[in-house]
């Protein structure tokens, strides 16, 4: 049976479903905009988390899908954001329609979003490809955030998800640990190896398979094509992935300034070469990014010199 009306929503057309939601594209006649509706799948867990969704309502930013309300509907919970146009990252990646040569500056993007959560002391913690809305202009916005379906999953018997969602899990998910902002860091590196190297960093034949790589195994770098991704950007993911979330990024801000010094040193990279070897272990030699940032100011300096 086709909705045509969720509480003062008129429903256009259904986006998607999953087992835990079912997405729609509306039309709100109070504030006159598109949305789009999430109705999420009745459970114990979403009322009693419906308080945290509230406190992501009204965060605004170009790289945030902006949630608009939280509502009680037909026994569950619906989440109305403003719709975005655009298509799924997941979409363009299978389709090979992604530039990689975009791929700093849509780092860069899914960063900037996620400071007004992480500012707010508030996780995404359902970063995932499907999550990143690209816009026609270029612009990255994510989309789903604090909706993680992962909470507690394994003490319940009746969990289903996408064996896809599982590759985008940090292992304190994984060990249900507490989710900080960290977590968010742990999924931008799944993300950006996606990008970067076509697969992703993490496998296996079924769910447990993949929730032991997650935890046990380290990415193989020798494995890369040489020269196929630049040295620094090996760098970068290697923190980013660390199992341990006080080995990653101190806080975003950290990611972002880290992220801009990677930019000016790719603009001069012609000058400074780090090393021509993949790296087997990143994380062993992240001196190398102190170097990168010092040639990078030493490079400033000279510059404002000249002038």
């Amino acid at each position: 049976m086709d909705i045509k009306q969720i509480n003062q929503y008129e429903i256009i057309h259904k986006i998607g479903e999953s087992t835990l939601s079912v997405i729609y594209k509306g039309y709100d006649s109070e504030r006159q905009l598109q949305v789009s509706v999430k109705k999420l799948i009745p459970s114990e867990s979403i009322k009693r988390d419906m308080h945290k969704l509230k406190c992501y309502i009204g965060l605004d930013n170009a790289n945030l899908a902006k949630m608009i309300s939280v509502e009680e509907y037909d026994g569950t919970i619906i989440v109305v954001s403003e719709y975005v146009d655009g298509t799924p990252l997941q979409q363009l990646l299978i389709s090979n329609e992604f530039p990689k040569e975009n791929f700093l500056s849509l780092i860069q993007q899914i960063s900037n979003g996620l400071k007004s959560l992480h500012t707010q002391n508030l996780p995404h913690g359902n970063l995932k490809l499907s999550n990143i809305i690209i816009q026609k202009n270029g612009n990255a916005v994510l989309t789903d955030f604090g909706l993680s379906p992962f909470v507690d999953f394994q003490f319940s018997p009746e969990f289903v998800a996408p064996y896809e969602a599982y590759h985008f899990l940090s292992p304190e998910q994984v060990k249900n640990e507490t989710v900080t902002y960290r977590s968010d860091f742990f999924t931008i590196g799944t993300i950006a190896y996606r990008i970067l190297f076509g697969k992703l960093p993490f496998e296996g034949q079924n769910e447990d398979e993949l929730i032991k790589s997650i935890l046990e195994h380290s990415p193989d770098f020798t494995q890369l094509k040489s020269g196929s991704v630049k040295s620094i950007y090996s760098l970068l993911l290697g923190k980013l992935l660390a199992k341990e979330p006080k080995e990653r990024f101190v806080d975003i801000f950290e990611l972002i300034a880290t992220l801009r010094e990677i930019e000016l040193f790719d603009k001069n990279s012609s000058k400074y070469v780090l090393t021509e070897a993949p790296i087997s272990n990143p994380r062993k030699y992240l001196t190398f990014s102190v170097l990168a940032v010092l040639l990078v100011i030493l490079w400033l300096v000279a510059s404002l010199a000249s002038h």
